[in-house]
């Protein structure tokens, strides 16, 4: 999450999109440690594809009313709103929306329709809200081989989700074991990538068939 005492960026910044991805660019010199430095970081090498962090935000709050009146929405649908969505939001705000607020939410904007939207820790279950289900380790169910016991899992995580108000699950970790002294390798799906993605992508249909966001995890700066 970023620091959410940030200064306002030079006027020669700016966050938009190019070919398809999201691009923060700062000016030569620029300095903030904590903030901009940081999203520029992460954002500029790995370019967002397809702006989906701000894509996911933004469709998930409008999607349940969408869905509600007319049935689930084409991609195409899902594309026209959020560019009509982003072409209207200042650069503060896209940055806000990415930093969130507190723990495990995001910040809305009321001004733009997008409430708040909140977060669970994973990936063995919904964290943070009480008393809830602990699933199988990442290891032990990827020891079982059986895509279709993942999926069910992810969706029982999927309906634990909803029944708290929860938007989105920081799961399936996926790591690729690559240090034996790792001290998170229980979460993740063992050292081979084929039974990893396989596994992965079973939970990730599970938790999905619910309506929840689902939130494939570690890309950088974790083993």
């Amino acid at each position: 999450m970023a620091n959410q005492n940030h200064q306002r960026p030079d006027q020669d910044a700016s966050l938009y999109r190019d070919r398809g991805r999201a691009v923060f660019d700062l000016p030569a010199g620029h300095v903030d440690a904590v903030t901009f430095s940081s999203i520029h970081s992460i954002m500029r090498p790995t370019a967002m594809p397809n702006r989906k962090l701000l894509s996911a935000i933004i469709f998930l709050s409008f999607i349940p009313l969408h869905v509600a009146q007319t049935g689930r929405p084409s991609r195409v649908e899902v594309e026209k709103r959020v560019d009509s969505i982003l072409s209207k939001m200042t650069q503060e705000e896209k940055i806000e929306i990415i930093g969130g607020i507190n723990d495990f939410y995001t910040r809305p904007i009321p001004r733009l329709g997008i409430p708040s939207l909140r977060m669970s820790d994973g990936p063995m279950g919904v964290h943070d809200y009480g008393l809830t289900t602990a699933y199988p380790a990442g290891i032990a169910l990827a020891a079982s081989w059986d895509v279709d016991l993942a999926q069910r899992i992810g969706s029982a995580m999927g309906r634990d989700a909803r029944a708290r108000g929860v938007h989105f699950v920081l799961a399936p970790g996926m790591n690729i074991y690559r240090a034996p002294m790792n001290g998170r390798n229980f979460e993740y799906f063992g050292e081979d990538p084929f039974l990893a993605s396989r596994m992965a992508v079973s939970v990730i249909k599970g938790i999905q068939g619910q309506r929840v966001i689902a939130t494939a995890k570690h890309f950088p700066s974790r083993l």
